[in-house]
């Protein structure tokens, strides 16, 4: 059951009115299928109220004080693209928690549940003193008001795998030439379709598997838990990887789909760089929009 609980760390004390924070939703959302309403919940002065998006409640909850060190320490070193991300927190001075209301039982809800709570911290993050915000589930970061951002493209149609997935790299034994393998492990899928990702070491840069990874990330919380064990995941020029299905993988008692590259000695011996892409499994089926219902 997830809540997808997101911390916005202030720079300096501050709230947002009810009011305001739904005015900024709707007025972000435009036509998207986005809706803030107000739950009557609010504790009168600002500091605590639900809204009601599309029918769910995401609870708001304004903190004079620092964020707890353990809400982001394990998500400030994860995150090798900022730093400074622990100097920044340890000055933050005020927080606040995003969270939902109800469980998130399947993958509709848990999509659902957690673009809502993204949106309204997005509109709340136009309006305060940012210095990162932290999603719980993948324990991901980011800097400043980039979650008013993720939370424009998110409706545009595009999760915010940047925040929603964080990665685990690794490295495995070099390869007969002695080419440099590299794997990861994401965060952030098993709230989505019970499982993460594991790709096991390759012929790879990391930023190419990040890449890749993220592509998938994208296909799966849009369609949902589509791998089936044993199937390929793509298959493209001289490449092939195979997904197989694991109680757990690097990360104990955690569903993991292990994915194995498949490199002809031809596709080894290409350009660095210039190597092929993962595709998305294919399915029949047409995709999820958020909340459930589907785009034709």
């Amino acid at each position: 059951m997830s809540h997808f609980t997101t911390y916005l760390a202030l720079s300096a004390p501050a709230s947002v009115m009810e009011g305001q924070a739904i005015e900024t939703l709707n007025s972000l959302a435009g036509e998207a299928p986005y809706r803030a309403e107000s739950r009557g919940l609010s504790d009168g002065d600002g500091k605590s109220y639900i809204l009601q998006i599309n029918g769910l409640g995401v609870s708001v909850t304004f903190v004079d004080g620092q964020l707890p060190l353990e809400a982001w320490q394990v998500a400030a070193q994860r995150n090798v693209s900022w730093p400074d991300a622990s100097d920044v927190m340890r000055f933050t001075r005020a927080h606040v928690v995003v969270s939902l209301v109800t469980d998130s039982y399947d993958h509709a809800t848990a999509v659902a549940g957690a673009s809502a709570v993204t949106v309204v911290a997005g509109a709340l993050a136009k309006h305060l003193p940012m210095a990162a915000s932290v999603f719980t589930e993948s324990n991901g970061i980011d800097e400043g008001d980039g979650i008013w951002h993720m939370a424009m493209a998110l409706i545009a149609g595009r999760f915010p795998d940047m925040l929603w997935m964080t990665l685990s790299h690794f490295t495995g034994r070099p390869m007969p030439d002695g080419t440099p393998t590299n794997g990861a492990s994401t965060h952030g899928l098993l709230s989505f379709i019970g499982r993460e990702l594991q790709l096991e070491p390759a012929p790879l840069q990391q930023a190419e598997i990040a890449k890749r990874l993220a592509g998938l990330f994208q296909h799966l919380v849009k369609n949902g838990p589509v791998i089936r064990d044993g199937q390929p995941v793509g298959i493209v020029n001289l490449e092939k990887t195979i997904a197989h299905f694991m109680p757990e993988g690097r990360m104990p008692s955690v569903p993991t789909i292990q994915l194995i590259l498949e490199v002809s000695s031809t596709a080894q011996s290409q350009t660095p760089g210039a190597g092929p892409v993962m595709e998305t499994p294919k399915t029949d089926e047409a995709p999820r929009a958020v909340f459930g219902k589907r785009v034709n």
